[in-house]
């Protein structure tokens, strides 16, 4: 039987603060079970599930952060390079925001470069910056070990769906709330929130629904001024 790991091994695993993990646990987001003394342990298959959600970089090198080890462990599987941050972005599961960052503190280190190739796009011939390992600069030998264990988060893998946790059951006074699946019937949840008003579920909505929820449980009919304000304040939470 699989007893599970500990939060801290399993945030060491994936080199992201245990804080994380048991963010995502808290929100119902991943399945985990308590033991005997009330420590969460997650299952192989929910440290898999975060896995491929937010990839993994079980050490580092260089001193470099979880972020720019994505970027570059991306820029090393990709012999011919990537042509845009945002390109890198995708590769490595980060925000464009994110790769831009990385790219320009990589680059400095003399890490990765961009350098103008022609390429094929559309038909046409364009002349654009392609973004590459700079493999003449010292000291892969001692880097790539650390890369090569960094797993990349899938790409094109939705949200894994997720329950509604028993202590806000009571939201959906109405209807079975097992059946109630989230993201999908987020907006619908967000909705019992505002209607309840209880701080306990409000708390535990704030980190679980996504601001797309807030926004169209405002803009249901009836919704007091009140009921707006709280929804704007949590879309806006959710954002940040």
């Amino acid at each position: 039987m699989d007893s599970g790991v500990a939060v801290v091994v399993a945030a060491g695993r994936l080199g992201v603060p245990p804080t994380r993990v048991l963010a995502a646990v808290r929100a119902s987001q991943v399945g985990a079970t308590k033991d005997a003394r009330g420590r969460w342990r997650l299952p192989a298959g929910t440290v898999a599930a975060l896995t491929a959600r937010w990839g993994a970089v079980p050490r580092r090198c260089d001193g470099l952060d979880r972020e720019p080890m994505l970027v570059l462990a991306a820029l090393t599987r990709r012999p011919r390079g990537l042509a845009s941050a945002r390109a890198v972005a995708a590769a490595a599961g980060v925000s464009p925001t994110t790769a831009s960052r990385c790219l320009k503190a990589l680059a400095e280190r003399g890490l990765v470069a961009a350098r103008k190739e022609s390429r094929i796009l559309r038909g046409a011939a364009v002349t654009t910056p392609v973004w590459r390992v700079c493999w003449r600069a010292p000291g892969w030998e001692g880097r790539l070990p650390a890369l090569g264990e960094v797993v990349l988060p899938a790409r094109g893998t939705p949200p894994p769906a997720w329950s509604l946790p028993e202590h806000v059951w009571h939201l959906v006074w109405n209807a079975d709330p097992r059946m109630v699946v989230l993201p999908d019937d987020a907006a619908f949840v967000a909705g019992r929130v505002l209607d309840a008003a209880d701080p306990e579920a409000e708390a535990w909505a704030a980190r679980a629904l996504p601001a797309e929820a807030w926004e169209r449980a405002a803009a249901f009919r009836g919704r007091s001024s009140r009921q707006r304000a709280v929804a704007r304040q949590m879309a806006a939470s959710a954002r940040a």
